[in-house]
């Protein structure tokens, strides 16, 4: 086999590199071209291109023709060019202009149009005008009158020339009449039928006659006046006798005289109307969690509870405890409060109360919400159901 070295000084020189030429068997030496100053600086080379060799520091005046590049060149890669100025000066004089661009040299033409647009639209009617609107074939909203006739409204103190009837229904609240009414054509003569009791005229009443038309008086001439004296006058059937009569109040303000009013036996009883729960509200929740009721809010008005109902029941077997459970209440007379025991207990069994006032139990506080809660306990369903109504 051929060597591939040659040795310089046999036994401890270096090698010189060569190698066996491909084909025809001769040995040659293998030259590195380097730079012995920079560790590692040969040149590179090659298996296709060859050795790479870059051309730096060309004295001034020297060109290098190159003849042998083709026609065509294949360039791949990137171009970095970082000197060039911030501001760059770009010309478009020349440039073509892109399809449908302007080419009017001035604005005078697009001034002239717009002009002409400003007159036409000044002419317009605009959104601030009054504008003319048709309802002739508009739908009506849900709910309008479909009455061709409608009663005209009158003038305060004139008798209108539509009247409206005015009736009531049964179970309907009341219509509240109040104030006073003037009636101005009562003939100048009217008839009185009846009696009337005077109880509190003085003792001595002053009489005269100076107006009475002249009659004969024979006897005994009496003075002009006439004391007269009804200490002894009968009093009518039915009149008062009671020295002390109660005295009229003011609408609205209690009266300084009271009276009572009592029922009696076999006679037929005075009605009193009390107001029935128009609303409910029921709430309950599952097994351990806490419950609250809340009646809403009403503008203007309080909250007026008819009964409350509040239901435990158990779902797992309860141990009893010396702890009672306390249901709450927010805008209630007092801070109402319910208290259940807590004894022992057995699975599906019930616990009831109910709260049933005399009279309608009002809440404290206008236009504001009213809450029963009823605590978190475990093994504990609760089911509160409030009949009320609202009303100022």
């Amino acid at each position: 086999m051929a060597d591939t070295s040659l040795p310089v000084t046999p036994g401890s020189g270096v090698n010189v590199d060569g190698f066996l030429v491909t084909g025809n068997g001769n040995f040659r030496q293998a030259i590195v071209i380097a730079d012995p100053s920079v560790p590692g600086g040969a040149a590179p080379v090659d298996s296709i291109l060859g050795l790479a060799v870059q051309v730096m520091a060309f004295p001034a005046g020297v060109s290098i023709a190159v003849t042998n590049f083709p026609a065509t060149q294949t360039i791949a890669g990137t171009v970095a060019v970082s000197n060039f100025p911030a501001v760059q000066i770009v010309s478009a004089t020349s440039w073509p202009l892109p399809t449908g661009a302007s080419t009017e040299a001035t604005l005078a033409l697009i001034k002239a149009k717009t002009d002409n647009l400003d007159v036409a639209l000044s002419t317009r009617t605009k959104p601030s005008d009054t504008q003319a609107v048709s309802a002739a074939s508009l739908p009506l909203p849900a709910g309008a009158s479909t009455a061709a006739k409608q009663p005209a409204l009158g003038v305060a103190g004139t008798a209108s020339a539509d009247v409206l009837t005015i009736q009531g229904i049964a179970g309907m609240t009341a219509v509240v009449v109040s104030g006073s009414v003037a009636v101005t054509n009562f003939p100048a003569t009217q008839t009185i039928a009846g009696t009337v009791a005077v109880s509190n005229f003085p003792a001595t009443q002053p009489v005269s006659i100076a107006s009475m038309p002249s009659t004969p008086v024979t006897g005994t001439f009496f003075q002009a006046t006439q004391p007269v004296s009804l200490v002894s006058v009968p009093l009518p059937t039915g009149a008062a006798t009671a020295a002390k009569q109660p005295a009229l109040g003011t609408a609205g303000t209690p009266s300084a005289d009271v009276i009572s009013v009592q029922g009696e036996a076999g006679m037929t009883p005075v009605t009193v109307y009390q107001q029935g729960a128009s609303l409910v509200q029921s709430v309950t929740a599952a097994t351990g969690v806490a419950v609250t009721v809340t009646l809403p809010a009403v503008a203007g008005q309080f909250h007026y509870i008819t009964l409350i109902e509040i239901v435990k029941y158990f779902t797992v077997a309860n141990a009893a405890s010396a702890t009672p459970l306390v249901v709450t209440t927010t805008n209630l007379p007092g801070s109402l409060a319910f208290t259940f025991g807590q004894p022992l207990g057995t699975v599906g069994t019930t616990d009831r109360m109910l709260h049933n006032p005399n009279s309608p139990l009002k809440s404290s506080v206008v236009n504001t919400a009213t809450t029963i809660v009823c605590p978190a306990t475990t093994g504990i369903i609760w089911r509160v159901n409030v009949y009320y109504y609202a009303a100022p």
